[in-house]
């Protein structure tokens, strides 16, 4: 049976709008890009579209590539591709940071495909660097650009021939792992870089030896990197064993606990997890009431990318009022968390049509409900987080360990859900 589920991926590559011919060269000082250096006092640009009548204004996408660094553009260099897709390789996964991973565990070295710590170790820092977002520009308008925050004017300028020469987005994000992947071989950058990495056995060490010698940041966070390279091998290096020593997330809360599973891969915490059943919400327990910010720990982890566990969000669900002693999380947890972290929510009610709907449009939907299983007699909130090809529902459930990979009835569900607790959360 096949299973759709529809996720926000956490940042995608941007194909080029072609309905124009764009010709425009901007200069700020003296600036050389295989051409003589040249000293403009102001910026030229000129949009003509492709019958050469009425100027038209900037389109967003190549808007997004000025503004990201880009001195000299001109989309005639990156139209080849007839198919307009713009990617320069094909990659696979729900989101950036499992393409990244994948994209690496099938690189090879001395004939030998890289271990899931290594390739682990390497997007845990760019995850740290940008996201694994290629359309990443640096905090505060910085030279850093795209997943690696290569500096503009120095090597961000090799990843601009890369493009041209392909004819694909600077912000394509296969291009830019691509890139990375020379960088790191003979030739490249960073030729370093890969040895150091590939001579590590354990996954903070490859993180660190990694980092210093291909991003060389000027205030690493190790703790970070180090943590993100940890979830990322937990979620994606199936039985391959985390190395002992690796520190708990920077914010002060523990990673994905032993319990955790990633299902379809979606991310289902348990609130039972021995990480954190006895952390506290408000003035209970993450074990006894916590299946409100379990909820949506995951609903946040599987929409942006981000891991946030259920210790993070029920501390910020404390902070903000919504645990009711006795009772357990009030139903506006949906609505605040969702708010907190750049998410939007929209009340649908216990409606089946809604609800798929919902789900098909890539949002995931927060209910509570009492009855059987998933629910529980005394009451309980989970995620509903795909339709099958047959129109039943998946969900995340952080109460039951055999519940999260089952087909469930819509009608069955609904019944017992509360009218008032029914949200669908998006990006």
């Amino acid at each position: 049976m096949d299973l759709k589920i529809y996720l926000m991926s956490l940042g995608t590559g941007r194909s080029m709008e072609n309905n124009y011919r764009m010709n425009f060269k901007y200069f700020s000082g003296a600036f050389s890009y295989g051409r003589t250096c040249v000293l403009f006092l102001m910026a030229v640009v000129l949009f003509i579209n492709a019958n050469g009548n009425t100027a038209y204004a900037i389109l967003p996408e190549q808007r997004a590539i000025y503004r990201a660094g880009q001195n000299y553009f001109d989309t005639a260099a990156y139209s080849s591709n007839t198919c307009g897709s713009g990617l320069s390789v094909s990659l696979s996964g729900n989101d950036n940071i499992e393409k990244a991973y994948n994209y690496f565990i099938a690189k090879k070295y001395n004939e030998q495909n890289l271990k899931p710590l290594h390739a682990a170790a390497i997007v845990g820092n760019l995850v740290q660097e940008s996201g694994v977002n290629p359309a990443t520009v640096q905090h505060g308008g910085g030279p850093g650009r795209g997943i690696s925050q290569w500096t503009v004017n120095e090597r961000w300028v090799g990843l601009l021939a890369l493009a041209k020469e392909r004819g694909v987005d600077p912000a394509d994000l296969g291009l830019q792992l691509d890139y990375m992947w020379i960088e790191m071989n003979p030739g490249g950058a960073r030729p370093k870089s890969l040895p150091a990495l590939v001579g590590n056995t354990t996954l903070p060490k490859a993180v660190e030896d990694f980092e210093i010698i291909f991003f060389g940041a000027g205030k690493p966070e190790m703790q970070k990197r180090i943590t993100y390279a940890e979830q990322v091998l937990a979620k994606y290096g199936g039985s391959t064993p985390v190395a002992d020593g690796i520190p708990s997330s920077a914010s002060g809360c523990v990673g994905g606990g032993e319990n955790t599973n990633f299902i379809d891969g979606f991310t289902v915490y348990s609130q039972y997890d021995p990480a954190w059943k006895d952390k506290p919400y408000s003035s209970s327990t993450i074990g006894k009431s916590g299946c409100g910010p379990a909820a949506m720990a995951m609903i946040i982890t599987n929409l942006t990318g981000r891991s946030v566990n259920p210790v993070e969000a029920a501390n910020y669900a404390a902070s903000q009022g919504l645990y009711i002693p006795g009772v357990g999380s009030s139903w506006s947890i949906g609505t605040v968390l969702a708010k907190q972290y750049g998410l939007k929510s929209a009340f649908i009610g216990a409606d089946v049509a809604k609800i798929t709907v919902a789900l098909q449009s890539g949002s995931l939907v927060l209910a509570a409900g009492a009855g059987a299983d998933p629910f529980t007699g005394g009451g309980h909130i989970l995620v509903i987080r795909g339709v099958t090809a047959d129109g039943k529902w998946k969900v995340g459930d952080s109460g039951h360990s055999d519940t999260s990979d089952k087909d469930w009835d819509p009608q069955q569900l609904v019944a017992q859900m509360r009218e008032g607790s029914v949200y669908a959360i998006s990006k």
